[in-house]
């Protein structure tokens, strides 16, 4: 036996001690770094690597390499050392160094394990500038080991969580490439780190439009797959969550373009056998919706993919939320108007569905006072929606009856509408009930004048939700309330002193 053999079997066995020793708690392990100091502590595994890590013929010099990376490792359940061992670029070379060379996959993985720890530090920032660590993750030799993929992806998950962190990952296309593989890993781990790590990476704005467009839209279509089709719940609940940190005022346009997307994402939302995967879907839609207007080239192709998103039973209620929501922006009640069936489909749906009949009559009153002062002419199923919405009884209802029968009075003016009203008996005895009401609402220092003028559908609901929403208890009744005033007003509009069968009389 040489003098250097005998000495490397001398580091082996002083090792080889120290390891066991530090097999204890956090506690200890802090202690024990905090006598060594910095110097031995962390210089001397450094040095100790770098002089035996290309040594990768000789078994002696893989087991002290490896000696010294579980020594490491055992460092890092100290949360303090662990935080100042992130600082370090040493170590972090010394890993990158273990990485790069021949040495065999175990002691790879422990490399990458010592790294995986100081990633999940809050001082992980300063791993990112440290030379060939992010490259040398993603190149082939690592990136392809099936027992190495799920731990560097979880490097990259945990990098991600620090906002600073995510413009410089988002930009890096191998990287990008890497955690895109990881999403069809056959892996569970593997996939949830890397659903993890570009869900924190999409949150940065500056990422969100690369990211979408990206191969052609590959992470969004993979991501939607997901959705439907991986074994695992709560993998399809995070990739949902991690198309909707997609969107922005940027790349919500450019989705609504996709057409295969938008089917795939119309069949999840009406899957009402699958609750939490339509629910994914519908979030989706949502937000979505709220950053495209009808200003957007595909606007269109989003109102239709709502309009057949209605046939799914759970739908219906998420699907009037969100058309309420655009009714409300006046540069979109055009194009709802004038999809073809939109809003009849949707009058149809709340007749079925009385949860979804509030917002559908807000809608209705937003889009019958288009931009220009006109109005849009109603179909028959319109104006049952409608009719039954001003014929409620219940006090919880009287924002719905006000907006139903101020609707009416607006879809009124236009003369197509007001032929068709005339014949429809059920609309006439539903205004002549609300004037004969005596109904339930509260006391008001706003006139009736002021209510009835309102510029605007937002100023009316706005005003005549502050009235219903004071404390009614503690005020009389009103006879000759803001729906009877209202009612009366549109009837005298509509019929002009006649009804369908007979005069209207004064004391109606």
């Amino acid at each position: 036996m040489n003098s250097k053999s005998t000495m490397d079997g001398v580091v082996e066995l002083i090792l080889t001690a120290i390891e066991k020793v530090h097999r204890r708690s956090s506690k200890f392990i802090k202690q024990s770094v905090k006598l060594a100091g910095k110097k031995k502590a962390f210089d001397l595994p450094c040095q100790i690597i770098s002089k035996y890590v290309n040594c990768h013929q000789d078994s002696q010099a893989k087991t002290i390499i490896g000696l010294t990376t579980i020594l490491l490792i055992h460092f890092t359940t100290a949360t303090s050392v662990k935080q100042k061992m992130a600082k370090n670029n040493e170590i972090i070379e010394a890993m990158v160094n273990i990485l790069k060379s021949d040495m065999n996959g175990q002691i790879k993985i422990l490399s990458l394990n010592v790294l995986s720890e100081l990633a999940f530090s809050e001082s992980n920032s300063t791993m990112l500038h440290v030379d060939g660590f992010l490259s040398i993750l993603s190149e082939p030799q690592i990136s392809s080991q099936k027992k190495m993929r799920p731990l560097v992806a979880k490097i990259f998950l945990s990098l991600a969580t620090t906002s600073d962190n995510r413009l410089i990952l988002g930009h890096k296309n191998d990287i990008i490439d890497f955690l895109l593989g990881c999403l069809n890993d056959v892996s569970e781990i593997t996939r949830q780190n890397a659903v993890g790590a570009l869900g924190n990476i999409s949150a940065c704005d500056e990422n969100k439009l690369k990211l979408v467009t990206y191969h052609a839209g590959e992470m969004v279509h993979i991501l939607l797959f997901m959705t439907r089709h991986d074994d695992v719940k709560y993998l399809r609940d995070d990739a949902v969550a991690v198309l909707t940190n997609l969107l922005n005022a940027e790349t919500s346009p450019l989705i609504c373009g996709d057409q295969d997307f938008l089917n795939d994402l119309v069949d999840q939302a009406v899957d009402d056998d699958d609750i939490g995967v339509q629910r994914g879907a519908l979030k989706f839609c949502r937000r979505l919706s709220s950053h495209v207007d009808a200003n957007d080239e595909n606007y269109a192709m989003l109102l239709q993919a709502l309009h057949r998103t209605l046939i799914g039973n759970n739908a219906v209620i998420h699907v009037a939320a969100i058309m309420k929501e655009m009714a409300s922006k006046q540069k979109n009640r055009r194009a709802l108007v004038e999809s073809r069936g939109l809003l009849d489909a949707l009058g149809s749906a709340s007749l079925e569905f009385e949860e979804a009949r509030d917002d559908v009559v807000k809608t209705l009153l937003f889009c019958s006072y288009l931009e220009d002062g006109s109005t849009f002419v109603a179909g028959r199923n319109i104006l049952t929606v409608l009719t039954h919405a001003a014929g409620l009884t219940k006090r919880k209802d009287a924002l719905s009856r006000f907006a139903a029968i101020k609707t009416i009075k607006k879809l009124g003016t236009h003369r197509d509408n007001r032929k068709l009203m005339k014949k429809n008996n059920s609309l006439f005895f539903a205004l002549k009930w609300a004037i004969k009401k005596n109904a339930k609402i509260v006391t008001i220092t706003d006139t009736v004048t002021e209510l009835l003028s309102a510029d605007s559908p937002e100023d009316m609901l706005e005003t005549f939700g502050q009235i219903i929403g004071n404390d009614h208890d503690t005020e009389p009744e009103v006879k000759d309330d803001e729906l009877t005033a209202l009612a009366h007003e549109t009837l005298r509009s509509l019929y002009l002193g006649k009804g369908p069968t007979k005069k209207i009389t004064k004391g109606w």
